[in-house]
């Protein structure tokens, strides 16, 4: 089995905090860890997958400060240097990398991978998870200039992956690009709940709905606007979640903040459904990457053996991929609260329901599973070292 050696420059870097670098760490776990160097911002509580070295220098100290608009746009217009490629030659000693790869959120990042790869002669690998540039923020009259040189990325990498169809379609459409689409998958070893726990519900007779990971990305609003609904219906709401929530109601509980192994088991013990709620407000910064990304925690809901319900607008990847899976997920897309408390109803009465919803998702979870992503990512990989051309 052929492991090249691969170099990762990106504000997401493989370590068990964050969506992107999370999912970095799930795919790469069982890669050799000698053939991996990652240069990007490290989190002191995380663990790393492999050796990092966190550069903190210009421009992406400026991209953390007041003056973030102004160094962006200096950096997308070239007045600001990337990271040089000597400090990136002097960090990584004698590691000789085949490849270089980048997860391109905040492009500073992602401009010095492109410069090292085409200063060394060495491949290029790129993986998008929500919108390039919506999260490096620059004066908008220089919005065309940022495209253009995202756009440089994506021609010199010989693999772009996007983490949906649709992101693989809004990159075509908009940086004349070809890519492929690879799911990102949900941590190894993650066993669903006996299903016969679902006979009875966790709380007497009130049902309680789980809801892990980050309120950010509009996901804290859509609860904050459901709590008259689920007081209307009685139902408990345990939130997981590094993010304390801001808003309150007897209703909602929050649990605190876990390992991704930890949250799981405590859902499965304390919870009798889990809830995906995307905010139906579309046009802010947050919602905007709805309609390209793909939430990975519909991924691990599926693995837990509970009740999925999914809420939002039409357009949202995840109410897509719900809407195509009845069977699997339970699903309300009306910002009216009847529907949805139609489902909570039938939840806390119906322990057939309860049954059938907690088995079907298990069934459909295996389009996320994570051996076979695991591998299908290697493929990409080997596929990028050997500067072959991306052909979807």
């Amino acid at each position: 089995m052929s492991y090249p050696k691969i170099l990762i420059i990106s504000s997401q870097i493989p370590q068990t905090i964050h969506a992107g670098s999370l999912q970095l760490y799930r795919v790469l776990e069982n890669y050799p860890k000698q053939n991996i160097r990652s240069i990007g911002p490290m989190e002191p509580k995380a663990e790393q997958l492999s050796e990092t070295y966190d550069p903190f220098l210009l421009p992406i100290r400026l991209t953390t400060t007041r003056f973030s608009f102004l160094a962006n746009t200096l950096n997308t217009l070239r007045l600001l240097p990337d990271l040089p490629v000597k400090r990136i030659d002097k960090l990584l000693g004698d590691f000789r990398p085949d490849l270089v790869v980048t997860l391109i959120e905040i492009l500073p990042y992602a401009f010095a991978a492109l410069r090292y790869a085409k200063t060394k002669g060495l491949p290029l690998m790129t993986i998008t998870m929500d919108k390039p540039g919506d999260f490096t923020y620059i004066y908008p009259s220089f919005k065309a200039a940022q495209l253009r040189r995202i756009q440089e990325i994506y021609q010199y990498a010989n693999v772009n992956l996007g983490v949906s169809k649709e992101m693989t379609e809004y990159l075509r459409s908009t940086f004349k690009t070809k890519s492929d689409v690879l799911y990102f998958c949900p941590p190894g070893g993650l066993e669903a709940r006996d299903p016969q726990k679902a006979a009875a519900l966790r709380n007497g007779s009130t049902l309680t709905i789980g809801y892990a990971g980050s309120l950010n990305l509009g996901y804290g609003q859509q609860l904050s606007s459901l709590v008259q609904t689920f007081e209307k219906a009685g139902v408990k709401i345990n939130i997981y979640s590094i993010n304390q929530p801001t808003f309150s109601s007897p209703e909602i509980t929050y649990r605190g903040s876990f390992t991704q192994y930890e949250v799981w088991e405590r859902i499965k013990e304390e919870c009798d459904a889990v809830i995906l709620p995307y905010y139906f407000h579309y046009g802010t910064k947050d919602t905007s990457v709805y309609s390209t990304h793909f939430p990975t925690k519909l991924s691990e809901y599926l693995t837990l053996g509970m009740p999925v319900i999914v809420i939002g607008p039409e357009w949202a990847t995840g109410v897509k991929w719900a809407k195509a899976h009845p069977d699997a997920v339970l699903c309300s897309t009306k910002k009216e609260d009847d529907e949805l408390i139609s489902i909570f109803d039938k939840l806390t009465t119906d322990a057939a329901f309860r049954l059938k919803y907690s088995l079907n998702p298990v069934k459909a979870k295996e389009e996320f599973s994570p051996p076979v992503i695991k591998k299908q990512f290697l493929n990409y990989i080997q596929k990028a070292e050997k500067n072959t051309v991306c052909t979807s």
